[in-house]
């Protein structure tokens, strides 16, 4: 058997080699000329040649399009099976677009990514879908940054303030129709105060004591929060490129029971409406344990300390305060509402503005005045420390009064 085996392989054995080598090269010639088509999905788009002027919605640095396209490429078989959308991209060449642009891609449009892959010699065709590019004017204008109200919620002995600077501005460039719009509509920045943690208050240094101020502290901003969102840019989220960002800082009030030096005053307020009914003849404050009268004005004899205001204010607005009682209609069974009221507020506002911005000159170089912006964050504080203060009998015990209609008498007793 193995001699014949022997036999049949020797016996012309140079005709059976070259019938092989023939029959091989027939095969690679016949494997060569089978045509396939494939359908890429996703291949990317780079523009070339772009006029310095002009922009194209979508167009990342990189010259490379957001938008990508889907391909039919027909060629030898053995290309088309192999190849991959990351393989090729397509290019355009912009130098001599028209704004309205309606692009054809063809075979001299492609080019292969993989060295391993020849186009020329192995793709046939090429089609797609044609598609519109616009061309925009290329555009760099300045939009305005609202910097509004943060979200999440400080810890209990902690108040929110204020931002500063409050307005800002981002330097945008674009597609002319994207950046105009986004000027009209502005950019809104909104910080969460649940990121600051309690490591980062404890780490805040108060400025020096014996100013009055040295319960408001700053937090300065990180860089990471300064981020805004730009859709029509890559990447969408850019840092704010306005300097007056790079010294952004939150206002926090670190709260404190601040005791009241003396009693505080306590009044009626007769609505005019209603005097018919309720006037002073026939419905007096009464005097008690709680109400106490020195030189004819009632005080309201009890200390107190107040609470979610500033040093500061106190001291501006100590003896300008006066606990208001309003004599609503008779009504059963109805406890009288009262509130906190300062006597000339603006006139106490201006004061507290005159020195905040006598303290800023002295610690600022060359007696720097501060600006319209700060003066306005200031007198926003003083108005928002009007509305939020509140009366405290000791730390744990805030001031709540009965105040009711009692034998034509305004009695003051406590709950």
């Amino acid at each position: 058997m193995n001699k014949s085996l022997s036999h049949y392989l020797s016996n012309h054995w140079k005709q059976k080699l070259i019938a092989i080598v023939i029959a091989i090269v027939a095969w690679w010639f016949v494997n060569q000329s089978i045509i396939e088509t494939k359908v890429l999905v996703g291949v990317p788009i780079r523009i070339t040649n772009l006029r310095p002027n002009k922009t194209i919605e979508g167009l990342l640095p990189n010259g490379i399009l957001k938008r990508r396209t889907t391909l039919t490429l027909t060629g030898t078989k053995k290309v088309i099976e192999s190849i991959e959308p990351g393989d090729i991209e397509v290019i355009l060449d912009a130098e001599a677009a028209p704004n309205e642009w309606l692009v054809q891609i063809s075979k001299k449009n492609i080019i292969s990514l993989n060295p391993n892959i020849d186009l020329s010699k192995n793709i046939k065709s090429v089609a797609s879908q044609e598609f519109i590019i616009k061309l925009s004017k290329f555009l760099t204008t300045e939009v305005p940054v609202r910097v509004g109200q943060p979200l999440g919620n400080l810890p209990r002995s902690y108040m929110f303030l204020g931002i500063w600077p409050e307005r800002l501005s981002q330097t945008v460039s674009g597609p002319e129709e994207q950046v105009e719009k986004l000027k009209l509509e502005g950019i809104d920045l909104v910080f969460n105060l649940n990121d600051i943690s309690p490591e980062n208050l404890e780490q805040l240094t108060p400025p020096e004591t014996g100013t009055f101020s040295d319960d408001v502290i700053n937090f300065q901003v990180p860089d990471s929060w300064k981020m805004v969102y730009i859709h029509f840019m890559s990447p969408p989220l850019q840092p704010i490129n306005d300097p007056n960002a790079e010294n952004m800082w939150i206002e926090l009030l670190s709260k404190q029971f601040i005791p009241l030096e003396s009693p505080i005053p306590i009044q009626v307020y007769y609505p005019t409406e209603n005097l018919d009914q309720v006037n002073p003849e026939s419905f007096r404050l009464a005097a008690n344990n709680l109400v106490d009268t020195k030189e004819g004005i009632p005080f309201l004899n009890m200390r107190l300390h107040a609470y979610e205001v500033s040093q500061l204010f106190m001291q501006i607005v100590k003896d300008y305060m006066q606990i208001t009682i309003i004599a609503d209609p008779l009504e059963n069974g109805k406890n009288l509402k009262w509130n906190v009221e300062f006597i000339q507020p603006q006139i106490l506002e201006n004061r507290y503005v005159a020195f905040l911005s006598k303290q800023y000159r002295e610690n600022t170089p060359d007696d720097h005045h501060p600006d319209q912006q700060k003066i306005e964050n200031w007198r926003n504080r003083f108005r928002n420390f009007m509305q939020k203060i509140r009366l405290y009998k000791s730390r744990h015990q805030r001031l709540e009064l009965n105040i009711s209609y009692e034998n034509n008498s305004i009695v003051v007793r406590e709950k």
